[in-house]
């Protein structure tokens, strides 16, 4: 090969790398600034048809639409002008109104139920005989000539509307000097009574003695009757009865005591101390009607 032809084949080859260098810039341009206007001075169909085939290659641009903010139109009012903040506004106000109507209500209904409760209950009213005629006063506390004898009854009448299903009666006898209090002593052996069914308008007796210390029954010596009898001691008798009915368990707790009404003890005008059994009486629900006296002192 002569070398003209060589040199020639060489300026072909320069050519040649020089248009690929121009194709290069021209992609660079385009991949760098996509928007850049090319300027090669190519052919500007062959220049069109590269852009072309470049753009096709690039993926296409998303536009950044930001997002539609929520009730835009209400959020540009104030609240009073729309519906929602005037549905704040009295879910706010109604709120407290509606607990305390439901509190009012709650109230009311257990005002009610205690008082249907009250209504509809048993209730136990103790009366005491005396002696062992066993003659109960009729709206008072004494029988006129009745003396003791040491023998007494404990009566339990149903007064409610309930009938009383079971009764534990826990009961005491005491004599004493006319100036000395109950003691309340509640010693272990006492009279303890198990009951069952005492309807509305209806009753329980009970009998009731002393007890000595060894769990025996004893009367009283000539002398106590003898002190008795003159005024100067007076019996008292103490105790609780727990019972039950429909609507639950109750107590009652008593104390009442007797003295000689013959009118020529009462001429004496002796006093006894027998204030202490009207704080020791009182009644109430459950099953524990010790939990409050606190003149009990158990033994």
């Amino acid at each position: 090969m002569s070398d003209g032809h060589v040199n020639k084949r060489i300026d072909d080859l320069e050519r040649t790398a020089k248009r690929i260098e121009r194709k290069l810039n021209y992609l660079e341009a385009i991949i760098s600034s996509p928007r850049q206007e090319h300027e090669t001075g190519e052919d500007p169909q062959q220049a069109t048809s590269e852009k072309d085939d470049s753009a096709q290659r690039q993926p296409a641009l998303v536009p950044k639409v930001p997002p539609t903010p929520s009730h835009s139109n209400q959020s540009q009012k104030p609240w009073y002008k729309t519906f929602r903040g005037w549905k704040t506004l009295f879910e706010t106000i109604a709120l407290p109104f509606a607990i305390g109507y439901a509190v009012v209500t709650f109230l009311q209904w257990r005002d009610l139920r205690h008082n249907f409760e009250g209504d509809e209950r048993a209730w136990v009213k103790p009366e005491f005989a005396w002696n062992s005629s066993r003659i109960f006063p009729e709206g008072g506390d004494f029988v006129p000539g009745q003396m003791f004898d040491g023998n007494v009854t404990l009566r339990l009448n149903n007064t409610g509307k309930s009938p009383i299903v079971r009764s534990k009666s826990y009961v005491w006898i005491e004599i004493l000097d006319h100036n000395s209090a109950p003691t309340f002593s509640m010693p272990a052996n006492h009279i303890a009574s198990l009951g069952i069914f005492i309807f509305p308008d209806s009753h329980d007796d009970i009998e009731v003695h002393r007890v000595s210390p060894d769990g025996k029954y004893f009367d009283p010596s000539p002398e106590e009757l003898e002190l008795i009898g003159d005024g100067n001691d007076y019996v008292v008798i103490y105790g609780a009865t727990i019972y039950y009915d429909r609507f639950g368990s109750h107590w009652i707790r008593y104390c009442e005591w007797w003295h000689n009404t013959d009118p020529s003890v009462v001429a004496r005008g002796l006093r006894y101390n027998s204030g202490p059994c009207w704080e020791f009486s009182a009644d109430g629900d459950g099953e524990n009607p010790f939990a409050s006296a606190t003149q009990i002192q158990h033994n």
